[in-house]
């Protein structure tokens, strides 16, 4: 829902930038998905960059992670 909107929070993000997220995110459940993702940690400075990550951890990893901590030790410690 958000990876369409990578330009535009680009902006929002920028310093300086008068726009707020909600100029750019107008339904409720996009407000919703950019709270729970900032709520989890994720950086707000990199909001614009949802949708061009191409290597590393995207931002499903991220919140993945967050939500069960214990998801990377057991991938790498459990059988199957």
């Amino acid at each position: 829902m958000l990876l369409r909107k990578g330009a535009e929070l680009e902006d929002v993000v920028r310093p300086g930038s008068a726009r707020a997220l909600a100029d750019v995110l107008p339904t409720p459940a996009e407000r919703q998905a950019a709270e729970i993702l900032l709520r989890s940690g994720y950086p707000r400075q990199a909001l614009g960059a949802i949708g061009f990550l191409q290597l590393g951890p995207t931002m499903m990893d991220f919140i993945e992670f967050q939500v069960d901590p214990t998801y990377f030790e057991d991938f790498w410690k459990l059988p199957g």
